[in-house]
């Protein structure tokens, strides 16, 4: 940081996260030479934010969030305030029983020689019917608080089942307001800001942006199978062809995979061994429907149309596993058969919806890895923060909220403890735990910093975090049928019906047959100055191949994955830079400057044909002049002398595209 701030003087202090890791620092000093604050050396995690982007854009997206959602904060503070007063004017002294015979009051208790003790949670003050409010309000043990002001009778007497019935109302219309309205409603609000933070491209890096561009053109681009065999298969090949893609054998595959489901689902403890004999015959039998299956397809689409298809390539793995654990089939083999399991993902390639809720996911990696690993850094920095604070309390039979299993001692137990917690799981048991004072305790006591530390860790962990997961796939499921997925999926429709070989790869009049079947909204998108009316015509085709900029291989062929990326590229708006990133993701190579394109291509025949169509009417028209001149000297006619005939005028403003120069100067 010191060589930091001598090098960079102002400069330094005008980055944010250079303030976020110079006050670590300076923490992380004061810390050394002040006992008390052990605990903030857990802060110099936070330094990990600094140095990776990722963690960056997360954290940039929750913090651009909080003021859209700082009104509603302020709302449920009004309604958490007002039910607070509330409940302390109605229970406070209450939350009271005797331990050892909750039958007696106050002065019996003390006789029998008795604690008078106190609830966990309780209505004595504002700031404990805060912290029971959000209890109640999370909803994890907020029936038993409920119940306690039912059988509470006062301040000194003991507590009698239901002696207030209708104390209930006070819970069911906070639960009513504040546990469903009020929490939905900072859950919406909180979807909503994220979403207008650019929805969950605003949690990646720029890196990630481009990696999502380049896998949505690659999946909504995906040719579907060739409609006709080979032409040069053998007969013997096209049958084999026409079975694996027949749409019989795929509904027999698809209830095949079902049943199979359904077999494995039927193993339980204690079977007979007949039921264990069926299951093992039924399994060899759907592993030879299985195998079968994939050489069909081997063999009928051949090992390169077989093996680009991301699923083939999965269905044969699962069938190599699946004869493989063959051998280890018994009852010890328990861990290799666990490797069946994995034929139930093979119903996600013939469901639609299946389908697209994995695409989905696919494409949230990148956003919620960005928020995994902002997670893991909570976790770790809050494990580390309750090891400082409450690693040496005790645990035993005393301190119901901390167990032999949930408790503080290290990082390895602190960690599935914040795990629990994060599910709200009898995460207020383990509050009161760790502020847990023995009795003659005078060092390695629980602390009150606890109804700070827990709170807020489940307000990061429990809300904040898995709305924002939530709000991801949302965003990509919904992104995933956008209006640019769209165009690509109807690209891809013109161009299957083109190539029915599905050799990737058109003659360039082909593809200019292709280019006139696309419809002129999606053209007129490509080039938004052409309207309409004119996106077909000489003028409007040049300028939209010009704008795509599609290079032609060496045998002025077209390449399905350059007019994939040229569109992409288009539609997504992508400057150079973005585009030769999105282009490497794609296994897609830029497109240089220099390279001769379609619209070269386009030109320079319009060109050649205008040149043509030219040399033929003066030909023609010295033909005629030939013809004239020997009827004359035949005739002895004499001829007048010969008048230069003038070019066609042709108005400035009405260009045409028969001549050259305007054609060269739209190529150039």
């Amino acid at each position: 940081m010191l060589l930091k701030l001598y090098v960079m003087r102002k400069e330094y202090f005008r980055n944010p996260w250079n303030w976020v890791d110079a006050s670590v620092v300076v923490t992380s000093v004061v810390g050394m030479f002040l006992p008390s604050f052990k605990v903030v050396r857990s802060l110099r995690t936070i330094r990990v934010i600094v140095r990776l982007p990722s963690l960056q854009a997360v954290v940039h997206a929750l913090a651009m969030s909080v003021p859209g959602i700082s009104h509603t904060l302020i709302v449920m503070m009004f309604i958490w305030l007002v039910f607070g007063i509330l409940g302390v004017q109605l229970f406070k002294g209450h939350y009271y029983y005797c331990d050892g015979d909750e039958k007696l009051g106050l002065r019996p208790c003390e006789d029998a020689g008795h604690d008078w003790k106190q609830y966990d949670f309780h209505f004595d003050h504002i700031a404990a019917a805060m912290l029971t409010l959000v209890v109640v309000s999370i909803g994890e043990g907020w029936s038993s608080i409920m119940w306690n002001g039912i059988d509470s009778t006062g301040t000194t007497t003991a507590p009698r089942q239901n002696a207030k019935p209708l104390v209930a109302l006070y819970f069911v219309f906070f639960v009513l307001f504040a546990g469903f309205f009020a929490m939905n409603l900072f859950t919406g609000l909180l979807i909503d800001e994220f979403s207008q933070q650019h929805g969950s491209a605003g949690m990646m890096t720029d890196q990630q942006r481009q990696w999502v561009k380049a896998m949505r053109m690659t999946l909504c681009t995906k040719l579907p199978p060739p409609r006709r065999p080979p032409p040069a298969a053998s007969q013997a090949r096209r049958g084999l062809w026409k079975l694996a893609m027949s749409q019989p054998l795929e509904y027999f595959i698809t209830g095949c995979i079902v049943l199979n489901i359904l077999f494995m689902a039927c193993e339980h403890y204690q079977q007979t061994q007949v039921w264990t004999m069926l299951l093992r015959v039924a399994n060899y039998i759907f592993v030879s429907i299985f195998t079968t299956e994939a050489l069909l397809k081997l063999l009928g689409l051949g090992p390169r149309a077989y093996f680009e298809e991301t699923w083939n390539v999965f269905d044969l793995v699962v069938v190599v596993v699946s004869l493989l654990s063959l051998p280890f089939d018994g009852p010890s083999a328990s861990g290799v058969r666990m490797l069946r399991i994995a034929r139930v993902f093979r119903l996600a390639r013939r469901a639609e919806t299946l389908h697209r809720l994995f695409t989905t996911l696919v494409l949230a990696i990148p956003s919620l890895f960005n928020i995994c690993l902002l997670l893991v850094l909570i976790f770790f920095l809050y494990g580390v923060t309750g090891v400082q604070m409450f690693g040496r309390i005790p645990v035993d039979g005393d301190n119901p909220g901390l167990t032999r299993n949930s408790n503080f001692r290290n990082l390895y137990y602190a960690i599935p403890t914040l795990y629990q917690i994060s599910t709200t799981e009898t995460w207020p048991d383990i509050m009161h735990g760790a502020r847990y004072h023995a009795p003659g305790c005078d060092q390695d006591c629980g602390t009150n910093w606890a109804y700070v530390y827990f709170p807020s860790f489940v307000l990061l962990a429990a809300i904040v975090m898995l709305n924002a997961m939530v709000t991801v796939v949302v965003e990509n499921f919904s992104n995933h049928c956008g209006q640019i997925m769209a165009d690509l999926e109807e690209l891809r429709d013109h161009w299957a019906a083109v190539d029915t070989s599905r050799d990737k790869e058109l003659e360039l009049p082909q593809f200019m047959a292709l280019v006139r079947t696309i419809p002129n909204r999606l053209l007129v998108r490509i080039a938004p100055e052409s309207p309409v009316s004119d996106v077909m015509s000489f003028h409007g085709l040049l300028t939209m191949l010009r704008i795509l900029h599609i290079p032609l291989s060496r045998e002025y062929t077209v390449l399905y994955k350059e007019v994939v990326a040229a569109f992409g590229r288009t539609l997504f708006s992508l400057g150079v830079e973005q585009a030769a990133e999105v282009a490497r993701h794609a296994k897609s190579t830029p497109v240089p400057d220099d390279v001769f394109c379609v619209h070269h291509w386009f030109a320079c025949r319009h060109i050649i044909a205008i040149l043509k169509r030219r040399t033929i009417q003066r030909s023609q028209l010295l033909l005629r002049s030939s013809s004239t001149l020997q009827r004359s000297y035949h005739d002895g006619v004499s001829l007048p002398d010969p008048q230069p005939v003038p070019p066609p005028h042709i108005p400035e403003h009405q260009p045409t595209p028969d001549d050259p120069a305007i054609v060269e100067s739209i190529c150039l």
